[in-house]
């Protein structure tokens, strides 16, 4: 009788013969998988690739012939056909592979619910579960690409078996078999919609408000459009029709779906949590459990952050940030991340018997995003995914280390020591321990944090200046609160003429009559978080030496005013306190009472001494902080000494009318006179040479952020000539990305337009593009309204340029050289 083989590789991949486990060397583990679910065969050289490409001619053959020889000593050899050109599995032999029967029952009719639910027992975890050869690229490729394939025809399957349970009226199991879909795709948003009609028509309402709530959310973050729950009621009653036996799908017909799959190049923020037992010794058993406790901690942290996860595996979990969709401070909030899940971590009960160390890097990478109806997967290929696991292996127990080039983009706004890491494979270069942060809250205040020295001058700002100064000195002698709405470009100088404005406060006042500020940074990341601008801003005076003042005043307030006020401010006085406080039943009422609370806070206090309050970047508020600055404008108090500030970029548009007590401050960009003399501050005393000078002014555009990042990096290399080819200083980034990747199907249109240069032609870009015109002139059109480019004439004859220099050439620098080299240009 011959042996028997059988193969489980759902879940813990395990090889059994003859029904005893059979243990082979690692990499003949993974040839053996590779041979046996590829179902054909594969020539020698190409075995070499996949498992030692990075071994030369000789040395990889050897290796090849060691394994496949390891492979019949240990009885294997019987389920291989080897000969001199290729390797390829035995399909004639005895065996049985879990994958192959999942494909093949699944390909079988009629399907039953019964059928379906035995074919899925098949399914115990997924593809090669925990098992990888992290060094050798293809290979890992190739097990995520199948990984991915048999992941999509498990959550298909339970779909399909909850159309079943549908069609039998059986809405208990359909249920079941939803909860068990949305365990491996939590993001599923048919399965999520099918459960909010199933849940309504059992006669669980609350139970669907729940699940409406949490798929809201996910539509928020990912800025869609959100659905009433009525909407989704009527729109999906079609999915309780019985569906058609030929409506369900075979696995050929789910992996021919429409997966759009593109590459390019982007500068990237990578961190990696290396998991790694304070107890080596260990049973089986207890580090499995262990180890999947992990992977559920890191799996909801993600869920957590704004991050896309790369790879995650039994010793650690890779995600990116700033991929697909990049966002302003994408480095940043990668590193906060960091602090995040450590502090997190600290808190679980396996911290105790585990370690987990993190690295961050930052560089550009091949990121290969592949998107199709109901996820998007995200791949990073080159040197920073290395790196970044390589700081995390080096990096203290409950560390976080980051990489010089990430540390360049945050420095400011976190507390760090140098690491002389001479493991580190880049030469020569010092590493970062993360310690905290320092609190601040944008570039201009961690550039102060930074060189606890003078900033570059204001440049003509001198009339803006003494515009914020007069209302200012008015909302005090009037005591009639006043508001200003300062707009401009990013990187303008909003941010730094108010600094200007709060360094003029603070020296024109002694410490006895010292007024208060107060600001609130919004940002993108805490878009959708309401209330958090204003938290955080009364958590950082509550910290300070204000607190006394604060709580006697919150106190105060709240057992006077109505009891709508009252309940906010004793909410806020929770929460400072740091005290638990239980989930709202409502919570659109909560931050009423709280914007309510909040702005008899502030009035408040503005009766009793100056106040300054700031809160930048409107165009990123969440609703409760545009109700209260509403609220500021219609509910003008006497006796108030309040300014209050605003910044914003164009494209905000506030809803509120003109009042006799606002002001309305545009900030242009400067002159090349006022450019270059900002950059000389930067520039003089260094080696750059007068044409580089230059260069960096044409560059920079009149915007003061670009000519200081400009200047920065000039005189951070001796080699000009390649600070001349390629102007891109990294700390802008995210901020030059962000509105490109915003543009989704138009940005296409404007690399192709990036190729010709910063301006081009309509009659010249028409030729190069290689879809119908109709889309390329929507995808224009879509730029024009978003201010990337500017035209001059009409279509044909019109030309268009690019708003900002360097924003063509993130553009540009996103296509990969063999899309350049594809786009054929014909000037």
């Amino acid at each position: 009788m011959s042996d028997k083989l059988t193969l489980k590789l759902l879940g813990k991949p395990q090889i059994l013969l003859n029904d005893e486990p059979v243990m082979i060397f690692h990499k003949a583990q993974a040839l053996f998988y590779y041979l046996a679910v590829t179902g054909h065969a594969h020539e020698r050289s190409a075995l070499l690739e996949l498992l030692w490409g990075k071994i030369e001619g000789s040395d990889a053959k050897n290796n090849l012939r060691v394994t496949l020889s390891h492979l019949r000593k240990q009885k294997l050899g019987d389920f291989l056909a080897i000969n001199r050109h290729s390797v390829a599995f035995n399909y004639g032999s005895n065996y049985t592979l879990d994958v192959e029967g999942l494909k093949n029952a699944l390909r079988a009719t009629p399907k039953t619910a019964d059928y379906l639910e035995k074919t899925l027992q098949l399914y115990r975890g997924p593809f090669l579960e925990g098992f990888q050869v992290p060094e050798e690229k293809v290979f890992e490729q190739w097990v995520k690409q199948e990984r991915q394939h048999v992941h999509n025809l498990v959550v298909q399957t339970l779909y399909n078996l909850a159309l079943r349970y549908q069609e039998q009226r059986n809405y208990t199991a359909s249920i079941d078999a939803i909860n068990r879909l949305l365990r491996l795709e939590p993001y599923h948003e048919d399965a999520q919609q099918m459960m909010m009609v199933l849940f309504n028509k059992t006669g669980q309402q609350s139970e669907a408000i729940a699940q409406y709530n949490l798929y809201s959310q996910q539509l928020k973050e990912r800025r869609e459009v959100v659905p009433t729950l009525q909407e989704i009621l009527e729109n999906r009653n079609k999915a309780l029709q019985t569906p058609r036996m030929e409506d369900l799908e075979t696995p050929e017909e789910i992996e021919s779906k429409t997966v759009v799959r593109h590459s390019e190049r982007r500068q990237v923020t990578l961190l990696y949590c290396h998991i790694q037992d304070k107890q080596p010794e260990l049973d089986p058993e207890a580090w499995y459990t262990r180890r999947q406790a992990m992977q559920a901690f890191l799996a909801k942290q993600v869920s957590m952050l704004r991050a896309t996860p790369v790879q995650q595996d039994d010793y650690g979990a890779l995600l990116v940030f700033g991929c697909p969709q990049e966002y302003e401070g994408s480095s940043f909030w990668a590193v906060q991340a960091g602090l995040t899940i450590q502090k997190n971590f600290a808190q679980t009960e396996f911290a105790e018997t585990t370690q987990l160390s993190i690295g961050v890097h930052t560089g550009f990478a091949i990121v290969d995003i592949a998107t199709s109806e109901s996820k998007v997967d995200v791949d990073v290929i080159g040197p920073p995914r290395d790196l970044a696991q390589q700081l995390a292996r080096h990096a203290t127990p409950e560390g976080i280390y980051i990489s010089p080039e990430t540390y360049d983009i945050v420095k400011g706004y976190f507390l760090t020591k140098t690491v002389e890491n001479p493991s580190y494979s880049k030469t020569n270069s010092t590493v970062y321990q993360v310690l905290g942060e320092t609190g601040v809250q944008n570039h201009l205040e961690a550039s102060c944090a930074l060189q606890r020295k003078a900033l570059t001058p204001l440049v003509n700002r001198q009339l803006e200046l003494e515009t914020l100064w007069v209302n200012w000195q008015a909302a005090q002698e009037d005591s009639m609160a006043r508001f200003v709405f300062i707009h401009g470009e990013m990187g303008v100088g909003k941010s730094r003429i108010v600094h200007a404005l709060m360094e003029r406060v603070t020296s024109e006042y002694d410490r006895s009559n010292k007024p208060m500020m107060l600001k609130a940074q919004c940002t993108t990341f805490y878009q959708n978080q309401p209330l958090r601008p204003l938290m955080l801003m009364l958590q950082n005076l509550w910290a300070c030496h204000s607190q006394t003042i604060l709580a006697g005043s919150i106190g105060e307030l709240a057992s006077t005013e109505d009891s709508e006020r009252a309940a906010g401010l004793n909410w806020l006085i929770q929460q400072l306190n740091g005290d638990e406080v239980a989930e709202p039943s409502d919570i659109d009422n909560l931050q009423e009472q709280v914007v309510q609370g909040v702005l008899t806070l502030l009035q408040h206090l503005a009766q009793t001494a100056p106040v300054l309050l700031v809160i930048e970047d409107l165009q990123w508020a969440d609703n409760a902080t545009i109700a209260l600055l509403s609220l500021l404008l219609e509910q003008q108090e006497y006796g108030t000494q309040l300014l209050t500030l605003v910044t914003a970029r164009p494209e905000f548009r506030p809803s509120w009318p003109h009042y006799s007590h606002t002001t309305s401050l545009q900030l242009a960009r400067l002159s090349n006179k006022d450019t270059a003399s900002l950059m000389d501050s930067i520039l003089d005393g260094s080696d750059v040479e007068e044409e580089t000078r230059q260069k960096l002014l044409e560059h920079s555009d009149g915007i003061p952020l670009f000519a200081e990042a400009l200047a920065r990096r000039a005189t951070q290399t001796q080699d000009f000539d390649t600070v001349m080819a390629n102007l891109f200083p990294p700390v802008l980034y995210s901020a030059l990305m962000m509105p490109l990747d915003e543009l989704q199907a138009a940005k296409k249109v404007a690399q192709f337009g990036a190729v010709l240069g910063r301006e081009f032609r309509y009659d010249t870009l028409v030729r190069l593009w290689d879809s119908d015109e109709k889309s390329l002139q929507a995808g224009l059109d879509k730029l024009v309204k978003t201010g990337i480019v500017y035209p001059r004439g009409q279509i044909p004859q019109a030309t268009y340029k690019f708003n900002y220099s360097l924003m063509q050439q993130a553009a540009y620098h996103s296509l990969l050289q063999k899309h350049l080299q594809n786009i054929n240009v014909e000037n």
